[in-house]
């Protein structure tokens, strides 16, 4: 638990932090907080970044979890979700080749649902 003082400084530094970053790593995803909760929304959900989900060894959530609807990866190793990262992710090309796909297949469907929520 932070005080506020520290939260006033502390997290618009954690927003910074996450719109230089490339993807962003939970590495407590059972253990999360309401801000770890929206830094991943915001990085996910408003910047549009890969979230790669660390869970303890043997502790992967069941299949049902939203996490393997929503997540790029879900593991319960940092050697895999390094690797992964860098075989996805690892260069600049393969970043924006991402995003693209990504605004391609989210863009117009999001423009689309903004516009109706006017109604």
């Amino acid at each position: 638990m932070s005080s506020k003082k520290a939260m006033d400084a502390f997290w618009p530094r954690d927003k910074e932090m996450i719109r230089e970053a490339n993807l962003v790593f939970d590495m407590s995803p059972g253990m999360n907080s309401e801000g770890v909760k929206h830094e991943l929304g915001y990085a996910r959900y408003n910047l549009w970044k890969p979230v790669v989900r660390v869970f303890p060894t043997g502790k992967l959530p069941i299949k049902s979890s939203v996490a393997w609807y929503e997540d790029d990866i879900v593991v319960d190793s940092l050697i895999e979700a390094v690797e992964y990262s860098l075989r996805v992710h690892g260069t600049k090309f393969k970043r924006i080749r991402w995003r693209l796909k990504m605004l391609n297949r989210s863009l117009l469907k999001w423009i689309w649902y903004q516009v109706c929520e006017f109604k």
